[in-house]
């Protein structure tokens, strides 16, 4: 059995620091969030003594702004329309995008990490 997690990677370039810094001063969940997300420590619990392993591999998605809105908005912690932070979110996430975007696009990298063992 595998469990396979997509972590995004929030420090490699000058794109990924400031989306992370948007998504801290805009989504006040995110820090709970980010703290739910599987670690080897707990995949390890959850195989018992069936633990495999952890392989980590490398992972992107390219976006055009609409996407890059769409990612956004699609998580938990983002807040929705009507929440006094929604549309000063939108706004500056905007501004990110035409700082950083080349050819229309921006790139999220990942560390797909892959846990796995038997139950």
């Amino acid at each position: 059995m595998a469990v396979i997690w997509n972590e995004r990677v929030s420090d490699r370039t000058a794109f990924q620091r400031e989306y992370a810094a948007l998504l801290r001063d805009y989504c006040d969940d995110y820090a709970k969030v980010a703290e739910t997300y599987p670690q080897y420590a707990r995949m390890a619990d959850f195989f018992g003594s069936g633990a495999g392993g952890e392989r980590l591999l490398p992972n992107e998605q390219v976006f055009d702004f609409e996407g890059l809105r769409g990612r956004l908005l699609s998580s938990s912690y983002a807040p929705q329309a009507g929440h006094p932070k929604h549309e000063p979110m939108l706004a500056a996430l905007g501004t990110i995008f035409e700082k950083h975007a080349e050819d229309g696009r921006v790139r999220f990298e990942y560390q797909t990490h892959v846990y796995y063992g038997r139950l």
